[in-house]
């Protein structure tokens, strides 16, 4: 194999490289916390499935997935999504949970989840950009995303159809909020299906002040809840950075929603409190977001760019590897520091867009 097979091993999901016989090549360990260990993958399906498994491995169509029943260590049957990618005489399976469920809150649930898969994979193909095994990651990435677009159209027509109900209330501004968002959580996902970067034709440059306030506003009735108080220093100048809006959205929401859960995992009863303050100079402008959260180890802090790391139950350690790589493409930089039971503070630099940039765009 060629891939980096430390980062292989370490995958949050059950990954297997079998040969055209069945023949268990390699795996990650999370595949042997789920599954007994076994020579042979067909050891590891329900019997009902194996039949299913020898025709989707021959299958001349190259399908993307096949929904099969596998076995746990208690020898329990649970549903699978095993998906495919084919390398040389090599088969490469990745294996998610997969559960029909008609209570709405299971089926947010699992979406969710389908979604921090999808980023996953996004992750591995930016650690590996040589790699050409995962020139072809589109495939399965397809697969997955197909199934969040449909549920994310249906949740905006809801959205729209409430709104003129909301208006009469003076709160059609929620409703734009909401729109907004998924609006670009599609584009994301478009990205993410074609394997590219925003088009620089269609970059919109990120205005500062506006960006901080819309990403506020999103946590305002969470923070009120959780009794956290949110204040902002806005940039003096307004500044314009190089940077996309929608990817300076994406990394601020990302540290935000940190911060509240770093905050709900205090063990003070101290008020709560994420202070942002953006300032702008010559070349560059910087984004300081504190909180007076539990804070971070010294090994956490060391460890937070390194992908698939992660101290939350269910986090998957792509967020903060993710928002890096993101400032850097962009000519920037991030700092953090961090102090257990006393709280973290993030600085983000990145560069202004110049004047003479500026008027060319407006």
């Amino acid at each position: 194999m060629t891939l980096n097979n430390n980062l292989l091993k370490n995958l949050p999901f059950p990954y297997f490289v079998i040969d055209r016989n069945f023949k268990i090549l390699f795996q990650s360990n999370n595949s042997l916390e789920v599954f007994s260990s076994e020579k042979n993958f067909l050891e590891l399906a329900d019997e009902s499935s194996r039949k299913k498994l020898r025709n989707f491995l021959s299958d001349t169509n190259d399908s993307h997935y096949l929904n099969i029943c596998m076995l746990k260590k208690n020898l329990k049957a649970f549903s699978v999504r095993l998906y495919k990618l084919r390398s040389d005489n090599e088969f490469h399976l990745f294996c998610f949970p997969f559960e029909l469920d008609s209570d709405d809150r299971l089926q947010v649930d699992s979406l969710c989840q389908k979604y921090d898969n999808e980023m996953n994979i996004q992750v591995i193909k930016e650690v590996l950009p040589n790699n050409d095994y995962f020139a072809s990651i589109g495939k399965l990435a397809a697969g997955i995303v197909h199934e969040i677009r449909n549920p994310l159209t249906a949740v905006k027509g809801f959205i729209q159809l409430l709104k003129p109900y909301l208006s009469e209330i003076g709160k059609e501004f929620y409703a734009d909020v909401a729109l907004e968002e998924i609006n670009r959580t599609n584009e994301i996902i478009f990205e993410f299906l074609n394997n590219a970067k925003p088009n620089d034709r269609m970059k919109q440059p990120a205005h500062l002040n506006k960006i901080i306030k819309d990403v506020v506003i999103l946590y305002k009735s969470e923070a009120i809840l959780r009794n956290i108080k949110i204040t902002v220093e806005y940039d003096e100048k307004d500044t314009v950075l190089q940077i996309e809006e929608k990817q300076l959205k994406h990394i601020l929401t990302n540290i935000l929603n940190n911060a509240i859960e770093a905050l709900n995992n205090r063990e003070n009863c101290v008020q709560g409190f994420i202070h942002i303050a953006a300032e702008s100079f010559e070349n560059h402008s910087v984004i300081t977001i504190e909180d007076n959260g539990c804070g971070m180890s010294k090994e956490t802090l060391e460890r937070l760019f390194l992908p698939f790391y992660s101290t939350k139950e269910n986090g998957t350690g792509i967020g903060m590897p993710l928002c890096k790589k993101i400032i850097e493409d962009n000519g920037g930089q991030i700092e953090i520091s961090s102090t257990e039971n006393i709280g973290t503070s993030i600085k983000i630099v990145l560069p202004v867009v110049r004047e003479a940039k500026l008027t060319s765009i407006v």
